[in-house]
């Protein structure tokens, strides 16, 4: 019996996940959400941050990962001080 639950499975590159089944794709979560009022907004209790307002660099935006993890130095989002 074999442990598998799909026959074929194709390799990925994410430290994370190293293999899904070959018939299904990888996609960023953030590709897959809703733009505007009705997406996911970062920050808790609905925060009014929205990943429009997100840019490259600027203020470094942190979050409960950071908080968890206790580290600061993860995370990549970014606000202008124009938000």
């Amino acid at each position: 019996m074999s442990l598998l639950a799909y026959s074929e499975y194709r390799a990925l590159e994410f430290q994370w996940l190293s293999s899904i089944p070959a018939k299904w794709q990888a996609k960023r979560i953030r590709h897959l959400l809703l733009d505007g009022a009705d997406g996911i907004k970062i920050g808790p209790f609905g925060s009014q941050l929205t990943s429009d307002m997100l840019v490259n660099e600027g203020l470094k935006v942190y979050g409960q990962e950071n908080v968890i993890a206790n580290d600061f130095t993860k995370g990549s989002r970014f606000i202008t001080a124009k938000v």
